[in-house]
């Protein structure tokens, strides 16, 4: 998964700078800290809005976008491909907390997490029950 600053690299790289505000609404969206309540109709629109055929109703994505970094994101996010897997960096944007607060939760059992790649991740459906236990909603 991207991290906010691979996210907004990837939209540069890619040359969408002015889509960038409705790129990072849908992070945010994905990362939890906005909700909406249809983010494939966000998604579709943002998509119609780079890859529209002028003076059709045709939206054509090229392969390149779609195998990229965000391409790939937003298709995961669109087709809701797989669990949320949050990194502890995004676990510290996401609720402000220190990532010395995080290690601590997890040394004391309050928050689940696995290592891959020799780094901490922790899956959506925990970090939801984590949260739910310090009085805080995420979904």
């Amino acid at each position: 998964m991207l991290n906010k600053k691979s996210y907004i690299k990837a939209i540069n790289k890619l040359g969408f700078n002015q889509f960038e505000d409705e790129f990072l609404e849908i992070y945010e969206i994905y990362i939890g800290r906005k909700k909406c309540e249809s983010v494939s109709k966000l998604i579709e629109g943002l998509l119609n809005k780079i890859y529209r055929i002028p003076g059709t109703s045709t939206t054509s994505i090229p392969m390149e976008f779609i195998l990229s970094d965000l391409g790939t994101f937003l298709f995961k996010m669109l087709f809701n491909d797989e669990e949320r897997i949050y990194t502890t960096g995004e676990l510290v944007e996401l609720t402000g907390n220190t990532r010395q607060y995080i290690s601590a939760e997890v040394a004391r059992g309050n928050l689940r997490a696995f290592k891959e790649t020799g780094r901490w991740k922790y899956k959506k459906s925990d970090v939801v029950e984590f949260l739910r236990a310090k009085g805080i909603e995420l979904d």
